[in-house]
């Protein structure tokens, strides 16, 4: 009895694991610089100010997608060289 709740306690910890790996990060904003940025394999990749158009402007959500891109075509993980990261990573004023 004790190897068949085991199992089942096992598998549903794998299923919350994958569960974990497969969510996209999501876009946030600096409070104190006033950058969105986007927390990828534990570095903060800076996607620029917002437009006037608040928040979630174009400019600063193209760099998030391509950033993420990128990411995810590594295997979710950044670049070992920083020059083959996206202009997305540099700080923008």
């Amino acid at each position: 009895m004790n190897n068949i709740a085991s199992q089942r306690a096992e598998s549903r910890r794998h299923v919350r694991n994958s569960e974990k790996n497969r969510r996209v990060p999501s876009l946030r904003l600096h409070k104190a610089s006033g950058q969105a940025y986007v927390v990828l394999s534990g570095k903060a990749i800076y996607c620029g100010k917002p437009d006037a158009a608040g928040f979630a402007g174009a400019d600063t959500q193209q760099r998030y997608h391509k950033a993420l891109a990128e990411w995810m075509a590594a295997g979710r993980q950044l670049p070992a060289d920083p020059n083959t990261r996206s202009s997305a990573s540099a700080h923008n004023t």
